[in-house]
């Protein structure tokens, strides 16, 4: 198997016998990975801070959407549920 790094066009396999990936490889893996750190440590910060309210009203329009483009259900899916649980007890 090989894989697409974005690195200048570059191709490093995956197999054992191939070799190990360019310093610009490992290089551009390290910056992601701090970079991976960091933006965790920012969605934290934003989530500790973040009021319901504020959340729900970011929320809106894409639930308005979903609202108005579901099927319409002929049944509450309790009956297909039940069905469900019965063949896992079985």
């Amino acid at each position: 198997m090989i894989t697409v790094l974005p690195a200048g066009g570059m191709y490093v396999s995956t197999y054992m016998d191939e070799p190990s990936p360019s310093p610009e490889i490992r290089q551009w893996a390290a910056t992601w990975q701090l970079a991976g750190e960091a933006l965790e440590q920012i969605k934290r910060y934003e989530l500790a801070r973040l009021q319901t309210s504020d959340a729900l009203a970011h929320l809106a329009d894409a639930f308005d959407l979903a609202r108005r483009q579901a099927k319409p259900t002929t049944t509450s899916g309790l009956v297909e549920q039940q069905r469900v649980f019965a063949r896992l007890r079985a």
